[in-house]
C-alpha cells in the first residue's frame, strides 16, 4: 500500500507540473504577444535561454509585433509530458514592416509554428525547438517571390525574393551551357524587367 501511495503522489506531482507549464505557456503568449509586456520574459525564461537569456525573446517578440501591429495569437493544442510542452501557435496579422528579409506586403497573413518547450523544475523555459512557415506565408502574400521554372525554348530555374533575382538559364536543346546571373527586377505595366 505504501508503494502505491508513493506512486500516486509522484503522478500527482508530475501532472501538477505539466498543468503549471501549460498555463505558463498560455500566460507567456498573452503577456508577450497580446499585451506587449516584454519585461515578462525576465520572469519565465532562463538566463541562458537561446544563449542570450530573456533579451533574445524580447527582441524576437518586438520585431514580430512591429512587423504585424494587429497580431493575433492562438496557442492550441498543447501536449505536456514531464518537463516538456509541445504546442502549435497560429498567428495572424497585417504585414506592415519588413520581416525575415521580406518587404511589407500590406496584407493580412496567417502563419503557424510547431514548438517544443523544455521547462526547468522551477517553471522557467530553458530551451525551445520548432519550425514555422512564416517565410513561406509572407512570400505567398507577396505574390512574386518564389521559385520559377523556365519552359522551352528556354530551360533553367530562377529564384526571386524581395526584388532580387538569381537564375540559371539556357536553351532547352542543351547546345549552350546554362548561365547564372543575379540582379533586380522592376515592373512596367504587365512586364517585368530584369
Amino acid at each position: 500500500i505504501l508503494l502505491m501511495v508513493i506512486i500516486l503522489a509522484s503522478c500527482d506531482q508530475q501532472t501538477g507540473a505539466e498543468e503549471r507549464n501549460k498555463a505558463s505557456l498560455l500566460k507567456t503568449h498573452e503577456e508577450l504577444f497580446d499585451k506587449g509586456n516584454l519585461n515578462y520574459a525576465d520572469e519565465v525564461f532562463t538566463q541562458d535561454y537561446a544563449g542570450q537569456g530573456p533579451e533574445w525573446i524580447k527582441a524576437y517578440v518586438k520585431e514580430r509585433r512591429d512587423a504585424f501591429p494587429d497580431l493575433e495569437t492562438s496557442v492550441k493544442p498543447m501536449i505536456a509530458e514531464g518537463n516538456m510542452v509541445a504546442w502549435l501557435r497560429t498567428q495572424t496579422g497585417t504585414h506592415n514592416k519588413e520581416y525575415a528579409g521580406i518587404r511589407p506586403t500590406g496584407k493580412k497573413v496567417t502563419f503557424r509554428g510547431v514548438m517544443v518547450s523544455r521547462y526547468t523544475e522551477d517553471g522557467k523555459i530553458a530551451e525551445e525547438w520548432g519550425a514555422s512557415n512564416v517565410e513561406e506565408a509572407l512570400q505567398e502574400a507577396n505574390g512574386i517571390d518564389g521559385v520559377y521554372e523556365y519552359l522551352p525554348p528556354g530551360k533553367g530555374q530562377a529564384v526571386n525574393r524581395n526584388g532580387q533575382f538569381i537564375y540559371l538559364f539556357g536553351p532547352a536543346d542543351g547546345k549552350e551551357p546554362l548561365t547564372s546571373q543575379a540582379g533586380t527586377y522592376t515592373f512596367e505595366g504587365d512586364s517585368v524587367k530584369n
